[in-house]
């Protein structure tokens, strides 16, 4: 997603490369493929029917419901390459991928308790068969349904083989003789040494294709439109006030409410306004977790990126409104405003201050380098909270630091994709990682208890 591409292409890759194959063994008719899949494979199967039309009859099960009863469903979105940013806002449902195979047969294929709300594959199935009935068409849009759960497919194989010899091979339309076979020896099944390409043969992976699809990052600042064109951020920042001598500094500490209580307490009583910001979403996030790796936000993430939005994006609104707030303040002087962010949400403290020039100094802290680096290494951990898809193909974070200049930014423990803290040399070496002429931009090594460095 960092270079503005999406899993699925490499899943559909391989698929059509599979039909390559098929098409090229001289014992198999080329005008009689079909395709099927369950979970996932259903849908690479809906991806897939979309885009080669060597297919001549597709079952999807498990997968095609409504985003209307999915989003609101205890699950949600799933998995990336199911979650394909800004599929919502531009008006397309699951219903798209099954009309567009109009008007060849189709299977949608549900089960009554699945994780992907039955009701949704209802929706879909009669917004379709009007579709399919503008073809005249309707008998070849079937919807097989069986009980149970996300994948129990064997009360209904029988509908689904009787499907597909009905439409590839011209049996009577109806169920078929269906027996479960498996081998032997589960090591039949594998075609390589090991059953991974990787290691038997070797060769590129995905994480290293995308590497090489990650363009040269320009050293310019990022600008405005880019940003908000990828987070999905829409508040504009309030007219500048004049400063006032007599007023106090303040800060927008955006922060966990329980990490920023003591510097809270040190600043006010040094003379300054501090408010404390922690923008939603709040931790431990709002869905179940997929992965200790990819962190609490990671479906809520999918969620936003369907309807162009970002959770970084939602948060710099947040931010900006409560600078706004602290603008308009009696007792604040509008010129001497500054912003701290800690983790992720250094994040945010840096793009709020490159869209909002109110701010006059950012500190974040424990916060991560560069984007480049999730590319760079093996594992990543907590990036969904920060994910902006697309972002590598625009700026990075120096590039966000740039746009900042010539105010002052100070990087607390700046850390890598793992979560580990780099030092001052390790920072300046990392990718992307700019400075502006006439920037200061100071890297400090930071131990619990001590302040903030705020002037």
């Amino acid at each position: 997603m960092l270079v503005g591409e999406n899993i699925a292409r490499y899943f559909i890759n391989d698929s059509m490369r599979g039909i390559d194959y098929l098409v090229d063994r001289k014992d198999v008719d080329a005008n009689r493929i079909g395709a099927f899949g369950c979970s996932g494979g259903g849908t690479s199967t809906a991806y897939l029917a979309v885009l080669d039309d060597r297919l001549k009859a597709v079952g999807v099960a498990c997968y095609i419901t409504s985003f209307q009863e999915l989003l609101p469903s205890a699950t949600g979105a799933q998995e990336a390459e199911q979650s394909i940013p800004r599929f919502i806002e531009q008006g397309l449902d699951f219903g798209d991928w099954v009309e567009a195979f109009a008007p060849k047969p189709y299977a949608i294929i549900s089960t009554t308790n699945d994780m992907f709300p039955f009701e949704g594959a209802r929706h879909t199935y009669e917004e379709s068969r009007r579709i399919f009935g503008i073809y005249g068409s309707a008998d070849n849009l079937q919807w097989i349904t069986g009980p149970g759960g996300h994948g129990n497919l064997g009360p209904i194989s029988a509908a689904i083989l009787g499907f597909f010899l009905h439409h590839l091979k011209g049996a009577p339309a109806g169920d078929a003789a269906f027996t479960t076979e498996r081998p032997q020896r589960a090591e039949d099944l594998l075609v390589t040494p090991t059953g991974q390409v990787s290691t038997s043969i070797g060769g590129e992976t995905i994480a290293s294709i995308v590497r090489t699809h990650a363009p040269s990052l320009p050293s310019k600042p990022a600008s405005p439109q880019d940003i908000r064109a990828l987070t999905g951020a829409a508040a504009v920042p309030g007219s500048n006030v004049p400063g006032s001598g007599g007023r106090k500094p303040a800060i927008l500490m955006l922060d966990s409410p329980e990490h920023a209580a003591p510097e809270l307490d040190r600043m006010t009583k040094s003379g300054w306004v501090v408010v404390s910001l922690q923008p939603t979403p709040a931790p431990p996030g709002t869905e179940g977790l997929k992965s200790p790796y990819l962190g609490s936000f990671n479906l809520l993430s999918l969620r936003a990126f369907l309807v162009g939005k970002t959770i970084v994006g939602l948060q710099i609104d947040e931010a900006i409104h409560a600078v706004d707030t602290l603008a308009v303040r009696a007792d604040v002087d509008p010129s001497r405003i500054a912003i701290y962010g800690n983790g992720p949400l250094g994040i945010v403290a840096l793009h709020t201050a490159a869209l909002d020039s109110r701010l006059r100094s950012v500190v974040v802290e424990n916060t991560l380098a560069s984007y480049r680096m999730v590319l760079d290494q093996p594992l990543h951990r907590n990036i969904s909270e920060i994910m902006i898809p697309g972002v590598l193909r625009k700026y990075d974070v120096g590039n966000l630091v740039q746009a900042i200049s010539p105010r002052p930014v100070t990087i607390i423990n700046p850390q890598d994709a793992t979560g580990a803290v780099m030092d001052e040399l390790q920072f300046r070496k990392a990718p992307h990682v700019f400075q502006t002429k006439g920037q200061t931009v100071r890297v400090l090594a930071r131990k619990t208890g001590e302040p903030l460095p705020f002037e």
